[in-house]
């Protein structure tokens, strides 16, 4: 008697598939029952894998441009646009900065504060100037 070969999930690593048909290729094709992944049997190894999607990250901190990005990790723009799509959405939306406004009053206090010293300075400056011209040597 045969012993059938147990498929797994290619996603999930589960026991749980069902024949789903065949593929354009006339090759089988499975569906997880557990995740609902659908993969075929040998099938060709296209996944990107976490040390590629960390390479990427870095690379896009990097001023590279997204299809130089594609040309050098082997991965098409559509996927690289849902990469980054689904790596910024992951981000906190605060970045952790904490807004704090100086307070207006205060603010303009200072402000005006820098304001008249630099006009008395100023002022100081030209009556020394102005004395200095009316004395004659």
């Amino acid at each position: 008697m045969r012993q059938k070969k147990q498929m797994k999930c290619t996603n999930c690593g589960s026991e749980a598939v069902k024949k789903n048909g065949h593929t354009h290729y006339n090759k089988q094709n499975y569906q997880c029952k557990n995740c609902g992944t659908q993969f075929v049997e040998n099938g060709q190894n296209w996944f990107v894998s976490q040390a590629e999607k960390e390479t990427i990250k870095k690379l896009l901190l990097e001023r590279i441009s997204l299809r130089g990005i594609c040309r050098v990790c082997g991965v098409s723009m559509a996927w690289l646009m849902t990469f980054i799509k689904k790596v910024y959405s992951e981000l906190p939306t605060h970045m952790n900065i904490e807004e704090k406004l100086p307070e207006i009053k205060e603010y303009l206090d200072d402000r005006m504060d820098e304001e008249i010293i630099k006009l008395m300075d100023e002022a100081e400056g030209k009556k020394i100037e102005k004395k200095n011209a009316n004395k004659s040597y």
